[in-house]
């Protein structure tokens, strides 16, 4: 599980369905490119950082779809798709992202 309560969440990258676009992958293609991952504070120092992945697929999705594309990425249901016996609960109950339920 990615979610990390106060931190920014990175992205499962063993399952992701994309719309091919030249566009975004020059995007892509130029973060990468220009290099800025920063250990601890991720991509551009942005915050998606400090976790397994995060300087590659897990954090730089992430990293896009938060600050270089807000608002253009749609999270599917994790108890649907791809859920890798996951748990969205800590040991305390509580959902691992913060929310009231998960």
């Amino acid at each position: 599980n990615l979610s990390n309560r106060g931190k920014k969440a990175g992205m499962q990258g063993g399952f992701l369905v994309v719309r091919p676009s030249l566009d975004v992958y020059e995007e892509y293609r130029q973060i990468i490119l220009e290099g800025d991952h920063r250990k601890g504070s991720g991509w551009s120092g942005l915050g998606h950082g400090g976790y397994y992945g995060a300087q590659q697929i897990q954090g730089l999705v992430a990293h896009y779809y938060d600050f270089v594309k807000p608002g253009t990425a749609i999270e599917l249901n994790r108890c649907i798709h791809n859920t890798m016996a996951d748990n969205p609960r800590d040991k305390g109950g509580n959902c691992r992202n913060g929310a009231k339920n998960c």
